[in-house]
């Protein structure tokens, strides 16, 4: 059985109807607008209706509930692709190549927004037009994510080094008599 159909049934079995199922599918995929998800699951209700019911609705708890499991769903689908996203965006800013935005003096390589892949300009912190001298010079400044930060963040998010580990040992008096004599008989300072 698909995920989709498991789903109703679970929200079904909260007895549900297929209307409240569908309104609560609708106040989600639609950035949730109660009114509209309610206008889309009864089209002949009037708006003021939709308003008032629609907020009857959510305050349903069985409702809330359902936009919960809902919405828990639909983001543990989203999860893999979106850490993927994150990864890929995370790289694409830790190695970028600056010449890929800016010639040697400055100047930028592109003369509008899509001149710049969709997907580098993520590596694009800002963009400053300043005006200089009485001739009123343009000059382009392009402001690029500092990759150090951002190899910070890829290094977090993959978990890759760990942070120094302060181990602290306790040891019974007598161990603890046994080490001193052996680092005093070996020289070692003792603290």
């Amino acid at each position: 059985m698909d995920k989709n159909k498991q789903l109703y049934n679970r929200l079904k079995k909260m007895q549900l109807t297929p209307k409240e199922i569908k309104f609560c599918t609708e106040y989600i995929s639609n950035g949730y607008n109660a009114t509209q998800a309610y206008m889309t699951v009864y089209p002949t209700s009037g708006k003021n209706t939709a308003m008032v019911t629609s907020v009857q609705y959510l305050l349903k708890p069985k409702l809330k509930e359902a936009v919960g499991i809902i919405l828990c769903e639909w983001i543990s689908e989203k999860k893999v692709a979106l850490e993927n996203q994150i990864i890929a965006s995370l790289y694409l800013q830790a190695f970028y190549d600056p010449k890929m935005f800016i010639q040697i003096d400055g100047t930028p390589n592109f003369k509008d927004w899509d001149d710049i892949p969709k997907d580098l300009r993520i590596c694009i912190e800002g963009i400053e037009t300043k005006y200089y001298g009485q001739s009123e010079r343009k000059v382009i400044i392009v402001k690029l994510v500092d990759r150090n930060k951002a190899l910070e963040r890829l290094d977090k998010w993959l978990g890759m080094t760990r942070e120094k580990m302060n181990v602290v040992h306790t040891i019974d008096e007598d161990t603890s008599k046994k080490l001193t004599r052996i680092m005093e008989s070996q020289g070692m300072p003792i603290e």
